[in-house]
């Protein structure tokens, strides 16, 4: 009967060591691949994202930072050449219901129980649209915001505001060759691009890009907690 429970104990300790050893660096495994796994769609998402709107012209500038005709500076996140014209399509990447309205102030977001408030974009669209056409006043330039299509709008929502998969189709942007006089007032908006500070490198990065960044960093601790684990255990066996 000794034999048998000293065996038994022996088995128990042997299994308990080979659960510290694998069981650990398992679970920082997986939480590691979660993480990654997240970031990586998103990033895809946004990627994808961009590869649809930069389709809707033969050009585009995105991130671009030019002077706003009063002794300031605005930066753009997308711009769009097109046979027609040249397009300001900032993206609003909303969640949950809105409500909005172009001549009200502020807007309401809601997200299962919770609402929240923020800014009308409409009047920051315009002090974009603005901006550019102070560089190229012959030029016809308009804009609107592209929202994703995580957002609803049960009440309606003002012209301007336009889900990314219809933009084709509701900007109407015809397809063809680019006038000269267009082309070169193209050149010339490239031309006016201002230098980014560091402020404002950091203001351009959508928040989720940084979130995604800080994802992929906890994924690689993870995974190096996990193997060093590992070898300290293998190293040392008990």
């Amino acid at each position: 009967m000794t034999d048998i429970l000293q065996q038994a104990m022996e088995s128990a300790i042997r299994h308990e060591a080979e659960v510290m050893t694998w069981g650990p660096p398992a679970m920082l495994l997986i939480f590691a691949l979660l993480l990654s796994y997240t970031a990586s769609k998103n990033w895809l998402k946004e990627k994808f994202l961009y590869r649809r709107v930069r389709k809707l012209g033969v050009a585009a500038l995105r991130n671009i930072v030019i002077p706003d005709g009063m002794d300031g500076r605005v930066l753009i996140e997308n711009i769009i050449l097109t046979p027609d014209g040249i397009y300001i399509l900032p993206i609003k990447r909303y969640y949950g219901i809105i409500f909005a309205a172009e001549n009200i102030d502020t807007w309401t977001q809601v997200i299962g129980k919770r609402s929240y408030k923020f800014p009308n974009p409409l009047p920051e669209l315009e002090t974009y649209i603005m901006a550019v056409r102070n560089l190229l006043p012959a030029i016809d330039v308009t804009g609107c915001i592209l929202v994703t299509r995580e957002a609803e709008f049960p009440k309606g929502k003002p012209n301007r505001i336009i889900p990314v998969a219809e933009a084709a189709a509701s900007l109407g942007i015809t397809k063809g060759e680019v006038p000269v006089q267009l082309r070169t007032a193209w050149e010339n908006l490239k031309a006016a691009e201002l230098v980014l500070n560091t402020e404002e490198k950091k203001s351009m990065k959508y928040d989720d890009d940084n979130a995604d960044a800080s994802q992929h960093i906890i994924s690689i601790c993870l995974l190096c907690a996990a193997f060093g684990w590992l070898a300290w255990r293998l190293w040392n066996p008990i």
